[in-house]
């Protein structure tokens, strides 16, 4: 096997696959071990715990109008901060999670 100075370089997990989704990754002796799945919802947080509206729109793939219509209905609570309109990541979560129990009905 290569030497020590033979690293790759480290890259976001939910740059390098898809939430929900087993990854082959090298140990820290260079054996392949599976990496289980962790939250179902990874792919929609990048550890941020606000998110701009236009930010929530691309996650939620809706336009920058939706986002707002979901906020004034009530139904994607936001926080203001000055004159900025912010969704907290936890509200995306919750919003999503409402969405697939509507589904499931």
């Amino acid at each position: 096997m290569g030497g020590r100075g033979n690293t790759q370089p480290v890259v976001p997990r939910s740059i390098r696959q898809p939430a929900g989704v087993s990854e082959h990754l090298p140990d820290d002796r260079g054996r392949i071990v599976t990496v289980p799945p962790t939250s179902r919802h990874e792919g929609l947080s990048d550890g941020r715990l606000l998110y701009r509206p236009e930010d929530a729109a691309t996650i939620l793939s809706v336009t920058r109008t939706r986002v707002y219509d979901l906020i004034r209905s009530g139904q994607l609570p936001s926080v203001k901060l000055g004159r900025s309109r912010r969704i907290p990541g936890a509200a995306l979560h919750d919003f999503v999670d409402s969405l697939t129990a509507e589904g499931a009905k």
